[in-house]
């Protein structure tokens, strides 16, 4: 009966040994990516809305936004219009900083300054990104609503 009892105990245990490393091979060993390192890296354009309809009036192919990536929050970003439309651009100089907010659902790009704006984030993985953000009324009276999906380069 104990060598029955001392089996089982060696196989439970066998069983749960692969169980575990089994977990860890499908997983790579490797953490989940926080919010800051997920948003972190150059994006590209996939679709522009506008107002919730695709965006036809500019051309986005060459347009890039680059969220560098440092321990401290906040950090620079980077743009690159390429042959964008001007009126999603806020900030002329297409540099500044960024920082998340409230609770990680937040990109806020030149926090503090005239051109702050807080961007929406309504997807974060690892490979894309979609943001919304409405241009302030100095900008654009109407206010228009504009929704990048980005995919990372």
């Amino acid at each position: 009966m104990m060598k029955k009892h001392a089996s089982f105990l060696t196989l439970l245990f066998m069983f749960a040994g692969l169980v575990f490393i089994s977990s860890k091979c499908g997983r790579g060993g490797a953490t989940a990516k926080t919010p800051l390192e997920l948003i972190s890296g150059t994006w590209r354009v996939s679709r522009v809305l506008l107002n919730g309809n695709p965006d036809n009036t500019g051309n986005y192919t060459a347009f890039r936004i680059t969220f560098q990536s440092a321990s401290g929050n906040p950090t620079n970003y980077n743009v690159i219009p390429g042959n964008a439309p001007a009126r999603p651009n806020i900030n002329p100089a297409n540099t500044g900083t960024w920082a998340l907010g409230v609770n990680n659902t937040q990109i806020i790009l030149d926090r503090g300054t005239p051109n702050e704006i807080t961007l929406s984030v309504l997807e974060s993985t690892e490979n894309s990104l979609r943001i919304r953000f409405k241009l302030p009324r100095n900008v654009d009276k109407t206010e228009p609503e504009y929704t990048f999906e980005l995919v990372k380069v």
